[in-house]
């Protein structure tokens, strides 16, 4: 799935990098170990639509102090094959994956992901997690598995520890799940369940946001992103479900009047594996970095005359890599040829500050601060911004690893249009 979701807006994924990571990174409640055949649907029942799960998961938001707390967002996993929470890495979230992320002791009583019996059109799952922001954008994270809700955890911040974020909301009326669903399913979704009987699939809800950046104020509309994949999620280990062809396809639909907004077949998807050396690189051979990348995208927006940047986030399932372990180059997305950088700067920022960690100096190919983590959990916060005179429109970023990287090979994300 790391592929799928290319086609959300580099500042969308620091919006829900928090709910992306959930199912892609493997993190939180979404860890799994096991593996899942079949099509979403396997014995698990029908499930619930968002709003149902809303409502389900809104009396439990009582006990949790910081209130009131208001619905912004979610997501759904349907599986075939009920999936056992890694515990070790749902501590690792609220240790060190940043935003101020604190563990609830409820989240004790969560030890599974259940499977999901329904149709790929029906928007309904036994599996939400409800995300709930209150006056500070501060987040609560409610687990609504098989009709039963369980506070998860909380976060200091909303997204990717993004603090220009000053407003959140969800549009009235609100495009359910299952219009959503069936939007998606109608533009790609059931070629793709022709072309492959084995599939997983998430539905994930982002809020309407606004962003300011000194005097530029962006607003994202809220949106459905409904992912279809034939990765093996629940094993981690770079293999497909039943070993069907590795396949993603994506459907984008505005959450206030229903209209798709974009549809992507990925006939190309290099499925997640988190061994061998995907931990770290401790023991065994490196991983590939298209392996160990979940999430790497970005999306440019035009600032002024002659002036564009583009901010974007790496995921991967890394847990130790900073920024000297990669070199950068900018090349013509289609042809792959060199593109000048003259004009180009390139920084690693922090996501609660927007201080600048580290510059990138492509006359040297070298970083003036090594040190910096990127594309971990630990650094989920680190943002790459690049700013540009000129639009980087057909343009690709490329990152690859070093010989002291804990991966290797590269990993790329195009550039978006202004």
């Amino acid at each position: 799935m790391t592929k799928i979701l290319a086609v959300v807006a580099a500042v969308v994924v620091i919006v829900v990098v928090i709910l992306v990571g959930l199912d892609l990174g493997h993190v939180g409640p979404f860890s799994t170990s096991g593996s899942g055949t079949g099509t979403p649907g396997g014995g698990g029942g029908s499930g619930q639509t968002y709003t149902d799960a809303v409502a389900t998961a809104q009396p439990s938001t009582s006990s949790v102090p910081g209130g009131a707390w208001t619905a912004t967002a979610g997501i759904s996993v349907d599986v075939a094959t009920s999936h056992a929470v890694n515990s070790t890495d749902l501590t690792s979230l609220s240790s060190g994956a940043g935003c101020g992320a604190k563990l609830l002791s409820s989240s004790s009583s969560i030890t599974s992901i259940p499977s999901t019996s329904t149709s790929a059109s029906s928007g309904t799952s036994n599996a939400w997690i409800i995300l709930f922001s209150n006056k500070t954008l501060a987040v609560l994270e409610v687990a609504v598995f098989s009709g039963t809700a369980t506070p998860l955890l909380t976060l200091t911040s909303y997204g990717s520890c993004v603090s220009t974020t000053n407003a959140l909301s969800l549009p009235s009326p609100l495009v359910n799940s299952p219009a959503a669903a069936l939007v998606a399913y109608n533009s790609g979704g059931s070629a793709f369940i022709s072309a492959h009987h084995l599939y997983d699939l998430a539905e994930i809800l982002t809020p309407t946001v606004t962003i300011s950046f000194g005097s530029f104020k962006h607003v994202l509309p809220a949106a459905w992103e409904i992912s279809y994949t034939t990765c093996n999620m629940g094993a981690d280990d770079g293999t497909t479900l039943g070993g069907e062809v590795a396949q993603g396809f994506v459907a984008s639909v505005n959450a206030s009047t229903g209209a798709l907004v974009r549809a992507l077949n990925e006939s190309t998807v290099t499925c997640p594996s988190a061994t061998p050396g995907g931990g770290g690189g401790g023991g065994g051979a490196k991983n590939t970095l298209k392996n160990v990348t979940y999430v790497f995208v970005l999306s440019q927006q035009h600032a002024g005359p002659g002036a564009f940047w583009n901010n974007g986030s790496l995921v991967t399932s890394l847990s130790s890599m900073t920024v000297g372990d990669l070199t950068v180059a900018i090349e013509n997305n289609t042809t792959g040829a060199a593109v000048s950088t003259s004009g180009i700067t390139l920084a690693v920022i922090g996501g609660f500050s927007f201080a600048v960690l580290s510059v990138y100096d492509f006359s040297t190919n070298t970083w003036n601060n090594t040190a910096v983590g990127f594309g971990t959990s630990a650094s989920a916060t680190h943002i790459l911004s690049i700013n540009s005179t000129m639009s980087l429109k057909g343009d690709k970023i490329v990152l690859t690893a070093t010989s002291a990287a804990p991966a290797t090979g590269s990993v790329s994300a195009p550039l978006g249009k202004p």
